[in-house]
């Protein structure tokens, strides 16, 4: 495989896992959005709760997770962290 076959493969993964990521965070926008019982769980007449700020933050402590576990962590923990995210 010549250098510019392995980047093209690199790119189609990379573009693949951003399209599954992106359909997955549409599906369950959507999901918890038309489900009034589970926007009840973020939302309140008086704001967001406790559960909604735990979700709002989250993504930040995955982010630093696979950011400075990126050299430690197998392949199979990071995805495993790319989907939670």
């Amino acid at each position: 495989m010549n250098h510019k076959n392995k980047e093209e493969s690199i790119l189609k993964s990379v573009f693949a896992w951003m399209a599954i990521g992106l359909t997955l965070t549409s599906v369950i926008s959507y999901l918890v959005y038309s489900t009034s019982s589970l926007l009840a769980l973020l939302l309140t007449d008086t704001g967001i709760t406790g559960f909604g700020y735990l979700i709002m933050f989250s993504p930040i402590v995955f982010v630093l997770l696979m950011s400075f576990g990126f050299k430690h962590l197998s392949y199979f923990s990071m995805v495993i962290l790319y989907i939670l995210y």
